[in-house]
């Protein structure tokens, strides 16, 4: 019995050995598995952080390059991507960007198998290497790395082109025919032409590269262009002088040196731009009927001091079938005013009797005069002997007096009145847009009200003017269109 005994005892030791031996066993591939499986995880986890730095880097390349397109930006690239101030940026002009780590040489022009910078990507939107581009330009040097050596995101590269049909792969017009590559699109607010209608802003691609240390790559694309308002479609070629909304009051002056000139660039100080003339608007533009504002000045024999070539005398005339309909609603034209002050280089609460600054041809600016408080009827703005650039947005009744001149957009939208009764010289180039979308408490409208323009002892005059609206719009940052990414080799 006691020898039975031991041979089972040495039996159960055997069988606990190899069970725990299996045990270790299982624990040691249970443990395997779980450090590969964290392995793998923690590379996941680093090759996908190493894509998304690569993604934002690409990002922040775009959104440099967009920024330094802005006539505003102390570091514009203006000169480079518009070589004659007021054309189109030519098809064949190419823009870099680069932005090396130190010690390190990046050019996208370079397309030698060995250079992982190249740009091949160009080839692709415009049927040719970049090389071949008549208007390729110098590299621009990135002002993305900070003072005192911090570094900046580490893209490498953003280039600036025009779009064409062929370059956006985009049919603008419908036609079914082969993709257009030798003219540059326009964008008027709400789709892309290939012709500029006078008031269309270029549309641009702005295309960034963008490489870790870790070796993740990442292109991305804007398509951007300078949109009034945000995207509204306006028609600034309606009128030198265009008068919205029901039984709108005109005092037409007894001067016979004031004229209103539907006629593009007929001014003294007439614009200039590659923008070829545009067709003649009315002198005088009117949501109602004009009959009333006609008789007035027939009454006082100044039929000729407003006029169009080969349209009798005077030119005044309903032109509410050419506008949009955001143009002819009061709470949209109201909404207008609030997106500009969004994107204003300057603002400024009313009354007020003067501007920080006045813009220049090269450097127009976005001047918005508010109420000092919601519901407050003060947004006014008086101005005196003084010649601005750009766009001119007045809340209240702007008063002007002297020789007063502008050269671009007037826009008085709230109260809706303007009075240059004291004006005695100079010219308004462009066009001046008058809407009343508020009543006397600062409420707002449901439909426009009277609009008023008083200019009964003034001098001066309106001329409309193509180059000088086109001009103003560059006091608006760029608008993205679209967004994509371009797929890279990792």
């Amino acid at each position: 019995m006691r020898v039975r005994s031991k041979q089972s005892e040495r039996s159960q030791r055997g069988a606990a050995l190899v069970i725990a031996l299996f045990t270790l066993m299982l624990i040691s591939v249970v443990a395997t598995a779980l450090i590969l499986m964290a392995g793998t995880q923690a590379a996941v986890k680093g090759n996908y952080k190493s894509s998304m730095h690569a993604f934002y880097d690409a990002k922040a390349g775009l959104e440099e390059a967009r920024g330094r397109l802005w006539a505003f930006n102390p570091n514009n690239i203006s000169n480079c991507v518009f070589p004659t101030p007021g054309a189109p940026m030519p098809v064949d002009r190419v823009c870099y960007i680069v932005n090396p780590s130190p010690n390190e040489v990046v050019d996208p022009t370079n397309l030698t198998a060995a250079n992982p910078y190249a740009d091949f990507e160009y080839k692709q939107e415009f049927q040719k290497d970049v090389t071949a581009a008549t208007g390729l330009q110098p590299l621009i040097p990135s002002t993305s790395p900070l003072s005192g050596g911090i570094a900046g995101p580490l893209y490498k590269w953003v280039r600036i082109t025009p779009r064409t049909e062929y370059s956006g792969n985009i049919d603008v017009d419908g036609s079914g025919l082969p993709l257009d590559s030798t003219n540059p699109l326009f964008y008027d607010g709400n789709q892309q032409l290939l012709t500029n209608p006078g008031s269309a802003a270029q549309v641009l691609t702005i295309t960034a590269l963008s490489m870790t240390p870790y070796g993740s790559r990442r292109m991305v694309q804007y398509t951007v262009a300078q949109a009034l308002a945000g995207g509204l479609n306006l028609n600034l070629n309606a009128a030198p002088m265009l008068i919205l909304g029901q039984n709108p009051v005109y005092n037409p002056p007894h001067s016979l040196s004031f004229q209103v000139n539907g006629n593009d660039r007929s001014g003294a100080n007439a614009g200039a731009c590659a923008i070829p003339p545009q067709p003649a608007a009315t002198a005088v533009g009117l949501t109602d009927d004009p009959t009333t504002i006609v008789s007035a000045i027939t009454t006082l024999k100044r039929q000729s001091h407003y006029q169009v070539s080969g349209v009798p005398s005077p030119s005044v005339t309903n032109v509410y079938s050419n506008l949009p309909p955001g143009q002819q609603d009061a709470t949209t034209l109201d909404s207008l005013v609030q997106t500009l002050a969004s994107s204003a280089t300057v603002v400024i609460n009313g009354p007020a009797t003067s501007l920080p600054n006045y813009g220049s041809a090269s450097q127009p600016i976005l001047a918005v005069v508010l109420p000092s408080s919601p519901h407050v009827r003060d947004g006014d703005l008086t101005l005196n002997n003084v010649t601005g650039y750009g766009i001119l947005v007045v809340t209240g009744d702007l008063n002007l007096s002297g020789t007063f001149g502008w050269r671009g957009i007037i826009l008085v939208i709230g109260e809706g009145k303007v009075n240059g009764t004291s004006v005695s010289g100079n010219e308004i180039d462009g066009t001046m847009i008058v809407a009343q979308t508020r009543d006397s408490s600062f409420n707002l409208l449901t439909t426009l009200g009277p609009a008023t323009v008083n200019w009964t002892n003034g001098k001066g005059s309106l001329f409309y003017d193509s180059c000088w609206i086109n001009n103003a719009m560059s006091a608006f940052p760029y608008k993205v269109l679209s967004f994509r990414e371009i797929p890279q080799l990792q």
